[in-house]
């Protein structure tokens, strides 16, 4: 019976992660698999990284993000949603932390481009209730 219910939270997780990199690219006008771009619109910043996902299968583990700013010279500020999960530097090293999802945001000024973060360590499950978060 564990083999059905890793299958089924696999399966739900690959459903949610997809549905967030295709919203994530309908707002960017990218690939859901190419760089991360949005903007709320009001400014002539554009702000875009280097991945629009990431998967980490181990606790610890971590990539280096890399924003593109055009249109200012204010420096960047990240900040993850779910800290439990993934948790990034003023840098952009995003180092995994927790099993789950998280959304890893880069701002300058109003705008902002962001990755979807999934931590799925390899010696066990995550509670899939950290997706909301």
């Amino acid at each position: 019976m564990k083999h059905a219910t890793i299958d089924l939270h696999s399966k739900a997780l690959t459903a949610l992660l997809s549905i967030s990199m295709l919203s994530m690219a309908a707002c960017s006008g990218d690939s859901p698999t190419g760089p991360s771009a949005l903007s709320d619109g009001s400014a002539d910043v554009r702000v875009t990284l280097n991945v629009s996902s990431l998967e980490f299968h181990e606790i610890g583990e971590s990539a280096q993000l890399h924003a593109s700013v055009n249109g200012s010279d204010q420096s960047p500020r990240w900040e993850s949603s779910n800290p439990e999960v993934a948790i990034i530097d003023e840098d952009g090293l995003v180092t995994a932390v927790g099993g789950g999802l998280a959304i890893v945001r880069v701002y300058v000024g109003s705008s902002y481009a962001e990755a979807v973060i999934n931590v799925a360590p390899l010696d066990g499950l995550f509670d899939l209730a950290q997706i909301g978060r």
